[in-house]
């Protein structure tokens, strides 16, 4: 089991600075040009920028009582910066580790009480950035200072994970004693650069949903150790942490390196990272624009993940259901206005026919041939002078063939005993059956012959 260390913030007051330092605190807005965000948003800086021929020294010490100490830089700092790195007056390591990070520390001490000193010099138009020690205190006493517990401590309970990678659905539990905590990842630009879900409760309060990002770049190929979360801060006791990790198979793994409880009052109280509001969701920010600080959308509600779920999938639901409605409505108003068009279009094939009682009914002749119109005049004629003296034919005679057509009404009511008329409507007429152009014009007269 790796040992726990102290962690000292470079804004505590056990650290003593020679030279022009100056405090920075920063947050997502003023730490754009980092490539990882600083311990506890704050770093002591010896600058050098207003000149281009002079240099600008400065030096730190720190006292300790434990066997191993570490003395952390910003990345992407010269290493011929640091112009003595010693402890006790030896000279320790100076490097630049695997997460970017150049160190001055050394190891194998006895469990006494040591001095850390540090000697700098800023080149013209340039920074030192110092951020922060830690220590493995003397007798693994941890109770003077906030404590780091590294991966692989068996206070840290990880499941679905190899090599501290959490697999898709992986989680992360832990008990602490303090006032909140913070936890760190790596990231190797070798990695996915597609962005994955995590989320998080202290004590199952209000569950924080976040999104992290891949901040590992060609420039620094491995970032560690990269801020993932820092709790708000609670009353000093006992709490359980418990991470979820929903990332996929495509998306950035990640890979735990190390939490930091904070156990101890300072003037310099680390904030909530990402910023907690329990009424609004932050806005992603831009992996470019904090290379530690992980892209994220987070939100904290007093509902769980179910609640988020349910409500997604109602709105989903709800939205199909309209756009259903809207399509019947559509179709049902189409299929209307063509049943309309299509019987309109049936009515205007009806014919209005006029009603004309049977017997106005008049027989149309059919045109003769000039020979046979002769002959009938001829026949009229004869008949017009009939020697039966009765005085039908006289009046027959007096009427032209279309008068003789009118008075046939008169000539159907005649008994028996009367003169014949002078035609007989055809067998055709006397049938009852519906108007027709055609069939009259198909019909012919019958007309008697002379007695």
């Amino acid at each position: 089991m790796p040992n726990r260390q102290i962690f000292v913030d470079d804004f505590d007051a056990s650290i003593t600075y020679g030279g022009e330092w100056s405090l920075e605190t920063l947050d997502a807005s003023n730490a754009t040009q980092l490539p990882l965000f600083p311990f506890y948003g704050t770093l002591h800086v010896l600058s050098n920028s207003k000149s281009t021929t002079s240099v600008n020294t400065g030096n730190i010490s720190f006292t300790f009582n434990g066997t191993t100490v570490s003395a952390f830089f910003m990345p992407n700092m010269p290493i011929e910066a640091i112009l003595a790195c010693q402890v006790d007056g030896q000279n320790a390591t100076v490097q630049t580790t695997g997460g970017g990070q150049v160190r001055c520390e050394t190891d194998g001490l006895k469990e006494e009480v040591h001095e850390l000193f540090i000697e700098v010099e800023s080149p013209p138009s340039s920074s030192i950035l110092f951020d922060a020690i830690r220590y493995t205190p003397a007798g693994k006493d941890t109770s003077t200072g906030d404590v780091i517990f590294f991966s692989g401590d068996s206070a840290i309970k990880m499941s679905a994970s190899k090599n501290f990678v959490l697999s898709p659905g992986g989680t992360i539990d832990f008990d602490f004693f303090g006032y909140s905590i913070g936890v760190y990842g790596e990231f190797q630009n070798s990695d996915s650069h597609s962005p994955s879900n995590i989320s998080y409760t202290v004590d199952g309060q209000a569950e924080t949903l976040l999104t992290i990002q891949n901040v590992a770049t060609l420039a620094n190929n491995v970032l560690a150790p990269v801020l993932l979360i820092q709790t708000p801060r609670y009353s000093l006791g006992p709490h359980h942490f418990h991470l979820d990790f929903s990332g996929t198979g495509t998306s950035v793994p990640l890979t735990f390196d190390e939490i930091i409880v904070q156990n101890t009052t300072s003037a310099n109280v680390p904030q909530p990272f990402p910023s907690v509001s329990p009424t609004t969701s932050q806005s992603p920010t831009s992996a470019t624009s904090l290379s530690q600080s992980p892209t994220t959308s987070q939100t904290t509600s007093p509902h769980k993940r179910t609640s988020s779920t349910l409500g997604i999938a109602l709105g989903v639901a709800l939205g199909v259901t309209s756009m259903l409605l809207l399509i019947l409505g559509i179709w049902l108003y189409l299929r209307r206005r063509r049943r309309i068009s299509s019987e309109v279009h049936n009515d205007s094939d009806a014919v209005v026919r006029p009603f004309l009682p049977e017997m106005m009914q008049r027989p149309r002749q059919t045109p003769e041939a000039p020979n046979d119109a002769f002959e009938r005049r001829f026949r009229e004629k004869g008949r017009s002078t009939d020697p039966s003296g009765s005085g039908s034919s006289g009046q027959t005679a007096g009427l032209g063939s279309s008068d003789r057509r009118w008075n046939r009404r008169d000539t159907l009511q005649t008994s028996s005993a009367e003169s014949p008329p002078a035609y007989t409507l055809s067998s055709s007429l006397e049938t009852t059956q519906p108007f027709s152009y055609l069939s009259i014009a198909n019909r012919t007269e019958e007309i008697p012959e002379s007695p």
